[in-house]
């Protein structure tokens, strides 16, 4: 899509995310229609029929700017589906958001009397591309505790088989705290929703309330044998101990993320989490493999750009070549990504929006991709 495809409220619904104003485009049950599960529980998401559309929200993020979250509302002809992927830094950002929807939900649904009462909750669906804590610290700190809100499922990496013996600071991998952390809350939180691990190298499938999801593990475990021997000798060659014992385990659970690919019709979203992509002459990194295993598979309209956009990422060319369709859109996430990638990009005449600015919302339905600033 090019920057002249951006809309405003009147051109198009105004979101869910946007505020309780966008809610009248879809049809609600009355109180006298509300299913519950459970003594008193009501899911709010079961009383909302929608007309197929995705609503992604990549959330800007004002007190720590290098923080993932993405909120995607899936508004199908049954019910609403919540999709997190990722979660941010603890800091609160992404409950916010999740909050005021269930309060704007509940306000259309003539339920504003009952926001306080935490048997009316909010449904998500988790994803994360990987355990570092600007992705997930927030989904284990507030999201998953929270007694307004109730996890459908939870689809999480395999952890790296990284010795834990000491070679590396342990307090870096973030498969050992952060993970552990994650795993933690949900057997304490949500102890009967499903937490999904797959193999390395293997693809999963699942539907969404309109459209449908797939996640693509990554190829192999960077941190053990050869591919652990790859990691040293080309990101560290010649680094002193110190900094490989620190800067290994980060890079081994970035190399390890798992994408995720969202697709509605013709349409489709892609999050490659922080993949590893550093040296432009090189074509055998983690991105460089995960991209040929999968080919045309990936493309799609709206990307999320690797690793944030950070200056040291060298992905502009196979984000623009391999995995946006023509006229699709990448979005940056971080401070400064504009004056880093955000330069390889457009020289490349691709297009891009980054978080710097604010919140961006994309609209999938069957007549196409629009986004707006939020």
């Amino acid at each position: 899509m090019k920057k002249n495809d951006r809309i405003t409220r009147r051109q198009f619904l105004k979101g869910l995310l946007s505020g309780a104003a966008g809610l009248a485009a879809f049809r609600f049950l009355g109180p006298s229609a509300l299913a519950t599960e459970g003594e008193d529980v009501v899911y709010i998401n079961d009383l909302i029929h929608g007309d197929d559309t995705i609503e992604a929200r990549f959330l800007n993020t004002p007190n720590n700017a290098k923080s993932d979250a993405t909120v995607l509302l899936c508004h199908g002809r049954d019910r609403l589906q919540v999709l997190l992927v990722d979660g941010g830094l603890a800091n609160g950002r992404c409950y916010v958001v999740l909050t005021q929807l269930r309060s704007s939900l509940m306000q259309a649904l003539g339920l504003g009397d009952k926001v306080k009462d935490r048997n009316y909750k909010l449904r998500l669906t988790l994803v994360a591309t990987h355990c570092h804590k600007d992705h997930v610290a927030e989904l284990y700190a507030n999201i998953i505790p929270s007694k307004m809100m109730s996890i459908e499922s939870l689809y999480v990496p395999a952890a790296s088989a990284l010795t834990q013996d000491g070679t590396y600071n342990n307090a870096k991998n973030g498969d050992m705290g952060h993970r552990s952390s994650l795993l933690a809350a949900m057997a304490r939180y949500a102890p009967d929703a499903p937490v999904h691990i797959m193999d390395y190298g293997e693809t999963a499938e699942f539907g969404l309330a309109c459209g449908s999801a797939k996640i693509y593990a990554p190829l192999q475990d960077w941190g053990v044998g050869d591919a652990l021997q790859y990691v040293h000798d080309v990101y560290y060659p010649g680094a002193g101990g110190a900094k490989i014992r620190d800067d290994v385990p980060v890079a081994v659970v970035n190399a390890n993320c798992q994408w995720l690919r969202v697709t509605l019709g013709e349409h489709s979203l892609l999050f490659p989490g922080d993949i590893m992509k550093k040296r432009d002459a090189r074509h055998d990194e983690p991105m460089d493999l995960m991209v040929a295993a999968y080919a045309d598979e990936l493309k799609s309209d709206v990307v999320k750009y690797p690793h944030h956009g950070i200056s040291r990422n060298q992905a502009a060319v196979l984000v623009y070549e391999q995995l946006m369709k023509e006229g699709g859109t990448t979005v940056l996430s971080t401070a400064g990504a504009r004056d880093s990638s955000g330069v390889r990009l457009k020289a490349l005449g691709a297009n891009f929006v980054t978080t710097e600015d604010g919140s961006y919302t994309f609209y999938l339905s069957d007549s196409g991709v629009k986004y707006e600033q939020v």
